[in-house]
């Protein structure tokens, strides 16, 4: 943005909107995706939050992994805002995790990673030993972070601080910072911020509507796709209320025939074959079966080495189904006895997943 030309451009594209600001270099846009409500073109001003501040702080060598290009390089522009000339930051893609990337990470030795638990899942295996000791914090946030998911990461990187927080691009902080009593996934409500939750079912979980003012944006009741619920008792420090975050609406958390597929289930059963599957998806439908409808569950395997011998694959199949629960005190092979599911289906691949930007383990056919 130092050329003239490019600058003039730009401000004429600014200055369409009502009000406009001064200078474009003063404003970022956010385009949503979408996938709750129809999408929106945000113009925000470039301000750099409490949160992000604490955030860059206390680091050097920073990697930013969201996934999304307008957020890498507002994080970007915010940790050299902090930090000056002499703090590094490698803003990475999904596409970027290759064999290039073990050696451009090892020769930048982070101490901070910075981004949604998905990505930062997938770095381990492109980093050293050494290169991972190096890494002092982990700083997610977008995403429910599972039990089995945490463990590894702190097997991963042994000297590094984990925290979450609650936050979408187009508004931001819509957490407090971690607090030290709650547990994973559940968080304080930023003071700016309140929130309803839609449509709750028995157990007090729906969709999750934000409203706030932030930089002159008004959100009202505001739909961030994703599932949660307010904890009924206050959190240890005194604070209230307390949300728990589920998951994406949809995709961490689907409800089919008297049951539901929880991502976090799926992810502690797979945890049990640990060496043996290194990713899964879920496919689930509902089928016609002597003339009513049933619940069908397709787990797609990715093995690791030279693949699963049948008595493996079996095994597999088998544990999964007893150990599965797809309610509180139901597993998938109760449900199959008691009619309301099919026999569960597991396909087992040799080759990775492809890449994607969004990484939807559970997934409704119909």
């Amino acid at each position: 943005m130092l050329r003239e030309d490019v600058l003039r451009a730009s401000d004429e594209v600014f200055a369409r909107f009502d009000p406009a600001p001064g200078s474009a270099k003063q404003f970022f846009i956010r385009t949503t995706s979408g996938t709750t409500v129809r999408p929106l073109v945000i113009l925000s001003e470039l301000r750099l939050t409490v949160g992000l501040r604490d955030r860059f702080a206390a680091h050097e060598r920073i990697v930013l992994c969201f996934g999304a290009r307008g957020s890498r390089l507002f994080n970007a522009l915010a940790a050299f805002a902090v930090g000056g000339p002499h703090r590094r930051v490698l803003a990475l893609d999904f596409k970027d995790l290759s064999a290039m990337a073990a050696s451009l990470l090892g020769e930048f030795e982070p101490d901070c990673i910075i981004g949604f638990p998905s990505f930062v899942l997938r770095m381990p295996r492109y980093m050293t030993d050494t290169s991972r000791a190096a890494v002092r914090a982990l700083s997610m946030a977008g995403e429910v972070l599972t039990t089995p998911q945490e463990a590894y990461l702190r097997r991963m990187f042994p000297n590094a601080a984990i925290d979450m927080t609650y936050a979408c691009a187009e508004i931001g902080m819509i957490s407090e910072v971690e607090c030290g009593y709650l547990p994973r996934n559940q968080y304080h409500v930023h003071p700016l911020v309140t929130l309803q939750i839609a449509d709750p079912d028995e157990e007090g979980m729906g969709r999750i509507l934000v409203s706030t003012k932030r930089s002159g944006i008004v959100f009202s009741d505001y739909d961030l796709g994703d599932l949660g619920r307010f904890r009924k008792e206050a959190c240890q420090c005194g604070k209230y209320p307390v949300l728990e975050v589920v998951g994406r609406a949809g995709y961490d958390f689907i409800k089919l025939t008297g049951a539901t597929l929880h991502k976090k289930e799926f992810d502690r059963v797979v945890a049990l074959f640990e060496g043996v599957i290194e990713d899964y998806r879920v496919e689930a439908s509902e089928v016609f079966e002597d003339g009513i409808i049933k619940a069908k569950v397709l787990v797609k395997i990715v093995i690791l080495g030279l693949g699963a011998t049948p008595a493996l694959q079996k095994e597999i199949v088998d544990r999964m189904s007893s150990e599965l629960f797809v309610t509180p005190t139901r597993t998938l092979a109760q449900m199959v006895a008691q009619g309301h599911f099919v026999p569960l289906e597991v396909e087992f691949l040799s080759a990775p997943f492809t890449p994607r930007h969004k990484e939807h383990k559970l997934r409704r056919l119909n």
